[in-house]
């Protein structure tokens, strides 16, 4: 007698596959990447005194 199996083993690796990649992915990015640089310019004294004198 043969039992039937309604599991569907392709999609069950692919969801281990993701997982496993993702929760990767995000310990890499907040242990290992060295982020974005978001230096922002120096503004010069002159250009903040002229923006509070505008209207």
């Amino acid at each position: 007698m043969k039992t039937f199996d309604p599991s569907d083993k392709q999609g069950y690796y692919a969801f281990v596959f993701s997982m496993a990649f993702t929760i990767l992915f995000m310990i890499y990015l907040s242990f290992f990447y060295g982020g974005v640089a978001l230096d922002r310019p120096d503004i010069p004294a002159e250009a903040e005194q002229s923006e509070e004198a505008a209207p």
